[in-house]
Order: structure tokens, then C-alpha cells, then sequence
């Protein structure tokens, strides 16, 4: 069943959506029963539902349920778009089947910028879906941002990514970038981004621009503000997970952290850096990993105290995640836990001075 979650004053209540679902059924029988006796209104009404069920200026975060694996859709009230990640190991065109559908749904055109978090598949595959299939689908993907880790580590890597984002690539007849052409690029992008984009390592693309993000580099979209943490410049590691882009996201009226699948030494690093700047009462964190006993360490927990975690993992995943230490974990700060195998899509949007979060709970 459904269930509507509002966080207000550190408090989380459950409301039944019962209740709701049958107002909303005796309003729409009403609204119906008039459009049949004036059929002239139709096509305002319907702009007006429509304009009512997609709302233009609040903050909504969605993470989407792609099984095991990563994708979460960021929209500011500013309008600037944002995807992190979008991958599975568990289901097949991830990209076409799951995120498409959503941005179609929201009438989202644009992606201001796309971060991957690391290389991994099950956070990466579906990115590589979308590169391939956002222009005959009317979708501009702006930039395409990647950890700034090692240049060894950028091509062998990311390469496949680089190579896709590179199709659009303009190039002067000597070989370096067309100043000209990048200007042009330059005139109809507007992502707030752009002010942390500029050590473009790969050149400059028509229509998708390559930068590479570090911690403490930060940027605004509206009254949203978006700090990197993880990982430092050049920073090296053999476990990519450690290497994992986390950005902390505040705005205004709740706090967000995403880790990508950060663990061990990675993990430390972010929880000194969150330290470091004095951040803590983190509202939404999206739990690294899916889950996994190697990350989300009482350490990291008790420096961020989150109101709710979310776990995006898949059905009866032969990795066994969430892990049960994990989930005692969170218990123990207070932490209400929500995951996308039970939970389905998990969306956590704005409403006058509260946050909501929905998702589809299955009765069993």
C-alpha cells in the first residue's frame, strides 16, 4: 500500500494513504462528472491536473528502483536537473526501461549534469544507455562529471564513458579544441555547474562537456547548495569503491548525502571531511554500497546522525544485501530505513515546510 512519510522538527510520522486515496476517488468522480456537463473546460482542466501532478518549483529526489544497482534523479526547485548514477547488475537496459520512463514522466528534457560516482557497472551501465539513446529522445545531456581521481585511473577506468561523451567532440584541424566552437557550446549551457567544470581534462563537446569533480569544489542551483567531499584531487586507490564521488546536498529544508558505494579507507576519508566542516543531522542518506557490511561504519553514522537512509539494492540479491550489521547499524543512531526492494521507487520531495517521502510498500 501507499504510505506518505513527512519529516518536519525531527519528527517522522506515517500516514496511511487510505484515507487519501478515497478523498482523492470522491474528487475525481466530481471533477468527471462535470467535464461530462462541460465539455468546453476539458483542455484547461487537463492542463491544470496536469501542471498539479508535475509541480515546476519544489525540490524532489528520486531514487529510482533498478534493482541491484544505483540511480537517483535530483531536481532543484531552480529547475536544474541532476542524475547520479544509473546502473544494475540484476536487470537489463536499466537506462531505457527505467530511466527514460521517469524523465519522460516529469517532462525532463534536460540533465544539467551526470555523475558517476565510480566505475562499476551496476552504477555506470545505464549512463552509457543514455548517451546512446538522449538524442533521438530529445534529451541534452549538458556534462558528464567524473571523480577526479589519478589521470591513470580517468582513461583505464572511465574510458568506455569518455569514448561515448567524445562522439559529439568538435576538434580544430591541428588537434586541440575549437575556442570557437566551445564558445557556441558555452552560449546554451546554464547549469549552476559550470563553475566547478572548469579543469576539463578530455576537451569541451557540443552538446555534453567532461569535467572531473573534487572535494571541497561546491556550486548552487538556486537556494540548493552542493559540496563535493570525496574524493581529493588525484586521489589513487586500487579499490575503486574507495574512490567513490560523494556529494552532501543542502537545501535548505533537508539535508542529502550521496556516497555512491564508498567503503574502507574511501569511507574515512569522507567521515574526516564531514568532520572537518562540522556537517551532521544529515536528513536523507543514500547508503553506500547497497547495504554492504564494509561500509557505513558506526563512526561515519555517528558523525552524520541521519533522520532516514535509503538502500537501493536488489530482490533476493545473491550478495546478501543489505547486510543484517548494516541495518543494526543504522538502527542504533535512530535511523529509519527504506529500500528499494521493498519499497520500490523512493521519491523524497518538498511540500510548503515539510519533506515527504513516498514509496510503494507491498502487503504481505
Amino acid at each position: 500500500m501507499w504510505k506518505d512519510l513527512i519529516i518536519k522538527e525531527n519528527t517522522i510520522n506515517a500516514v496511511n494513504g487510505g484515507e487519501q486515496r478515497r478523498r482523492r476517488q470522491i474528487v475525481h468522480k466530481l471533477i468527471f462528472a462535470r467535464l461530462k456537463r462541460n465539455i468546453k473546460y476539458i483542455a484547461l482542466i487537463t492542463a491544470i491536473l496536469i501542471l498539479a501532478v508535475r509541480p515546476a518549483s519544489r525540490d524532489r529526489v528520486i531514487f529510482l528502483d533498478v534493482g541491484q544497482g544505483d540511480c537517483c534523479l535530483v531536481q532543484a526547485a531552480s529547475g536544474d536537473t541532476y542524475l547520479f548514477d544509473c546502473g544494475s547488475s540484476s536487470r537489463s537496459s536499466v537506462g531505457k526501461y527505467v530511466l527514460l520512463p521517469c524523465l519522460k514522466y516529469y517532462g525532463i528534457s534536460e540533465l544539467d549534469a551526470v555523475f558517476v560516482s565510480h566505475p562499476d557497472t551496476d552504477h555506470m551501465n545505464g549512463i552509457l544507455e543514455l548517451l546512446e539513446f538522449a538524442e533521438k529522445n530529445y534529451i541534452e545531456v549538458k556534462q558528464l562529471v567524473l571523480p577526479a581521481v589519478e589521470n591513470g585511473a580517468k582513461l583505464e577506468q572511465f574510458g568506455e564513458l569518455i569514448t561515448a561523451a567524445s562522439d559529439n567532440k568538435t576538434e580544430s584541424t591541428d588537434g586541440r579544441d575549437d575556442n570557437k566552437s566551445e564558445e557556441k557550446a558555452g552560449e546554451n549551457r546554464r547549469s549552476t555547474i559550470d563553475g566547478v567544470a572548469d579543469n576539463v581534462d578530455a576537451g569541451t563537446y557540443k552538446q555534453i562537456r567532461l569535467a572531473y569533480l573534487a572535494a571541497g569544489e561546491s556550486w548552487e542551483s538556486g537556494n540548493a547548495k552542493f559540496l563535493c567531499l570525496h574524493p581529493e584531487r588525484d586521489y589513487s586507490s586500487d579499490n575503486a569503491n574507495a574512490y567513490s564521488l560523494c556529494v552532501f546536498t543542502d537545501f535548505g529544508s533537508f539535508r542529502l548525502l550521496l556516497t555512491g558505494d564508498v567503503e574502507g579507507e574511501g569511507e574515512k576519508a569522507l567521515t574526516e571531511a564531514l568532520a572537518e566542516r562540522d556537517i551532521s543531522d544529515v536528513t536523507i542518506l543514500k547508503v553506500a554500497h547497497h547495504g554492504s557490511r564494509n561500509s557505513t561504519s558506526s563512526e561515519f553514522l555517528e558523525q552524520i546522525q541521519p533522520k532516514v537512509a535509503i538502500i537501493s539494492c536488489g530482490e533476493n540479491n545473491t550478495y546478501g544485501h543489505p547486510h543484517e550489521e548494516t541495518l543494526e547499524r543504522l538502527e542504533a543512531v535512530g535511523t529509519s530505513a527504506y529500500r528499494t526492494d521493498q519499497c520500490g521507487a523512493v521519491i523524497v520531495e518538498t511540500k510548503n515546510d515539510d519533506v515527504r517521502l513516498r514509496g510503494y510498500v507491498w502487503s504481505k
